[in-house]
């Protein structure tokens, strides 16, 4: 009997420890009523998470008016999306970036987007600069085409991957020849540039983008006409209403011109084989346009009367197409050539300082007849400045201006009156 008892107390403690194992292999069955409630949450939770982390505005760090507009997505599969933006005025509602003024300086943007399904909703906050305005002198240029990025030869095969210049469609039989040259009849080209050479024959177009804002923008470009040259039209559309100017194709003469609403071309003649610097002022705000070229000193001489008034369609002055001769020109023609075309607003292309040139005068009448006994006051004169815009030349401040007047109304006769005028 004593013998047992031992064996009895062994047995009885291996089934205690038999117990206490069972008890701890099933302690992780207590998790499952865990998991149960997790898969009876807001399905809205998850799809709201999984929207919050697809959505992403790229790289916002340094946007300016140029750049794509941004998307700021309204809805994903089912989770409506709502925009926020903090300060209003340089990202708008539809992505549009507008750069701030030089002075006001860069500007900061909180986009905050607010994901909502049902009852679930979650924000995401974006934080973009928009980079300000440089100071206008200093703008760089909206185009800047030297045709140096180009090898010598047809540009056609070139622009898919060079350049910003691209084919017009509806022109597939188009033969007139663009071509990128070194070289041009031994005359150096502006600026060390290349230049483009056309020689018209059925009507071709490229088109570049002008990307702008401003209310007054300025484009210039060399040019040069040979004998007997093709024309080469620069215009604001390949439809109507549009702007143009360029090279007239003018036989043995050659001949820069400007046009309003495809009207008639008003030209101007320039002598052969000489290269021009033109230039085409456009008043977005007021539609006017006025068109220069430089002289030899560099002095900026008007091809219109003043500002020309124009109907420029909605597209406004975003673009710009370089057409050569029209659909039915015979044979191909000898080249004309282009070549440094700029565009910028025009504080970056400011009109020279051309000192004091008298210019045409105008309110004095050749012959005047007054009785004997009448009065006589001489004309006051209106007299232009030569260069630039023709300014009115005011009176003793950008020159001076004597009237020697003999008239004698008492006595018959013919008297000349005197204007003597100098510039101060």
């Amino acid at each position: 009997m004593k013998r047992l008892i031992p064996l009895f107390l062994v047995l009885l403690m291996t089934i205690v420890l038999a117990g206490c194992k069972d008890e701890t292999t099933t302690v992780p069955t207590t998790l499952a009523p865990t998991t149960i409630s997790q898969s009876t949450a807001d399905p809205g939770i998850d799809l709201v998470d999984s929207v919050y982390d697809w959505l992403s505005l790229g790289d916002i760090s340094a946007l300016l008016s140029t750049s794509p507009r941004l998307i700021l997505p309204t809805s994903r599969d089912g989770v409506a999306i709502t925009w926020d933006i903090d300060p209003e005025g340089y990202i708008a509602p539809n992505g549009v970036v507008t750069q701030p003024d030089h002075e006001t300086g860069n500007q900061e943007v909180t986009l905050t987007a607010t994901l909502t399904y049902g009852e679930v909703e979650r924000t995401k906050i974006f934080t973009a600069t928009v980079i300000a305005l440089t100071t206008p002198e200093d703008n760089p240029p909206i185009m800047n085409e030297t045709f140096n990025d180009y090898a010598d030869g047809n540009i056609a095969t070139q622009m898919e991957t060079v350049g910003i210049w691209a084919p017009v469609s509806g022109k597939s039989s188009a033969t007139s020849l663009f071509s990128v040259v070194s070289e041009v009849g031994g005359n150096p080209i502006p600026g060390g540039s290349k230049a483009l050479e056309i020689r018209s024959h059925l009507e071709n177009q490229i088109v570049g983008p002008l990307f702008h804002t401003f209310d007054k923008i300025v484009i210039e470009a060399d040019v040069y006409q040979t004998e007997n040259g093709s024309p080469i039209y620069l215009q604001t559309s390949q439809s109507t209403p549009a702007i143009g100017f360029g090279l007239s194709g003018a036989g043995s003469t050659a001949s820069i011109y400007y046009r309003t609403d495809n009207g008639d071309e008003y030209k101007t003649q320039i002598q052969l084989n000489t290269w021009y610097k033109i230039r085409l002022e456009v008043d977005v705000l007021n539609n006017t346009v006025e068109f220069f070229y430089y002289d030899s000193a560099g002095h900026l001489i008007p091809c219109t009367p003043g500002p020309v008034a124009y109907t420029l369609g909605e597209g406004g002055f975003v673009s710009l197409f370089i057409r050569s001769g029209s659909s039915n020109t015979p044979a191909q023609q000898a080249p004309a050539y282009i070549t440094n075309i700029v565009a910028n607003r025009i504080e970056a292309l400011p009109k020279p300082d051309d000192p004091v040139k008298l210019g045409s005068v105008s309110g004095i009448e050749a012959i005047e007849v007054i009785e004997n006994g009448g009065t006589y006051t001489p004309a006051e004169p209106v007299v232009k400045g030569y260069y630039g815009a023709q300014d009115i030349l005011e009176k003793d401040t950008d020159y001076t201006l004597e009237i020697t007047n003999p008239v004698d109304v008492d006595v018959n006769g013919n008297y000349s009156d005197l204007y003597d005028h100098e510039s101060s």
